[in-house]
């Protein structure tokens, strides 16, 4: 079985995270300029350098402050957040799949991290074994084998969007 959201996209921008969120936004009718988006969100105040001058160093903190204020963009963040590493691993990757499949089916948009390369994308659809998305190289969207390639130890942070 094939669900789809149509009309559901990323937006491009440096901060595939904000891109992702925003094009959540735009799905849902919540219309925000892209510099309310990074305040709102406290993203424009953010300077994030890793210890070791990593390149990842925007990408590799703790983003609950965008869920936590996003209540002032309009939106709210559900989800399920999990590594490899964790000893349940398997079992939030299997309610992470049956969450985004839920919120497909009721048309709540969704994004994760790390669906492709380390980056967020927006999660538009599913079938029996991944997911369908868009975001940094896959702008007019990709498929995901999530179960079938054996990718069980994939870092996942599928997070649902609610108005």
């Amino acid at each position: 079985m094939k669900k789809k959201i149509e009309g559901l996209q990323w937006k491009c921008m440096w901060v595939s995270h904000l891109g992702c969120i925003k094009g959540c936004l735009e799905y849902l009718n919540i219309d925000v300029s892209d510099a309310w988006l990074f305040g709102a969100t406290g993203h424009a105040f953010i300077i994030n350098v890793h210890e070791l001058v990593c390149p990842s160093g925007p990408t590799a903190w703790h983003t609950e402050m965008l869920f936590r204020l996003g209540k002032n963009s309009g939106y709210t963040v559900e989800g399920v957040w999990g590594a490899k590493t964790d000893s349940d691993f398997l079992e939030k990757q299997k309610r992470a799949w049956d969450s985004v499949r839920q919120a497909i089916d009721e048309g709540i948009p969704c994004y994760g991290w790390q669906l492709d390369i380390p980056e967020y994308y927006v999660i538009y659809g599913y079938d029996d074994i991944g997911y369908y998305f868009t975001g940094p190289r896959c702008d007019s969207g990709k498929g995901l084998e999530y179960f079938s390639r054996g990718e069980k130890d994939r870092p996942f942070h599928p997070e649902i969007g609610r108005k």
